[in-house]
């Protein structure tokens, strides 16, 4: 399998998907027309233009790359209408977020640096290192699907307006079955490779994700 990657960072974002390389036994290729996997990477937020209200104020805290938007978003539409399979972390989770219909939480409470994220099964460590967050809920309920998420850190979505998710619910992972599109907030990276148990099973987690949801759909 050849894997592309939208996002156009070589020297950090080899780092971010060196594991799916590794544990899918993939290889980079630099076109997309040859990609049967893509990766959509982190970095800034994306342009709340691209998910917002005209009508509506950008959170003070944002701070976006415009460049990257309009280079990123015709490629990984490119992908969607191919029906290529997108793994998306941090701004890229975001990102499929906006392509899938949704919007984002503009800025939150962060949570520190390791911390229990829930799952259908048991808790697992993921990353924080982001003020944004997926907001899917605006979505048919059959567009998307919670894999995994944090309760009571969801703060402002807009300027003076108070963000209303189901039980105060941060989404970390979610899959965008109609765009074929695995969203994953926290930088799984950081545990490949790992020593730690907890760094393992995490990786291994969402592994099985990426193995179920979009090379086995």
């Amino acid at each position: 399998m050849k894997l592309y990657s939208i996002s156009k960072r070589p020297h950090i974002e080899l780092s971010e998907y060196d594991w799916i390389l590794s544990k899918f036994g993939m290889k980079l290729t630099s076109d997309i027309k040859e990609a049967d996997f893509c990766y959509l990477g982190g970095g800034e937020d994306v342009s709340p233009e691209f998910y917002q209200e005209k009508s509506v104020k950008d959170h003070p805290s944002v701070h976006t790359n415009y460049h990257r938007d309009i280079q990123e978003i015709p490629q990984a539409q490119y992908a969607i209408k191919k029906g290529i399979p997108i793994f998306g972390t941090c701004r890229g989770a975001q990102l499929l977020c906006v392509l899938a219909g949704g919007k984002l939480v503009q800025h939150q409470r962060n949570p520190d640096y390791i911390h229990p994220m829930k799952t259908a099964g048991e808790d697992i460590s993921v990353t924080s290192t982001h003020h944004q967050a997926q907001y899917p809920f605006n979505l048919n309920n059959d567009d998307y699907l919670i894999l995994g998420y944090t309760e009571n850190y969801v703060g402002d979505r807009y300027l003076g307006a108070e963000i209303k998710a189901p039980q105060g619910l941060e989404v970390e992972i979610c899959f965008y079955p109609k765009i074929k599109a695995l969203a994953a907030q926290p930088h799984f990276e950081a545990f490949f490779p790992s020593r730690t148990e907890g760094g393992k099973t995490s990786l291994d987690w969402i592994t099985a994700q990426v193995k179920k949801y979009l090379l086995e759909s």
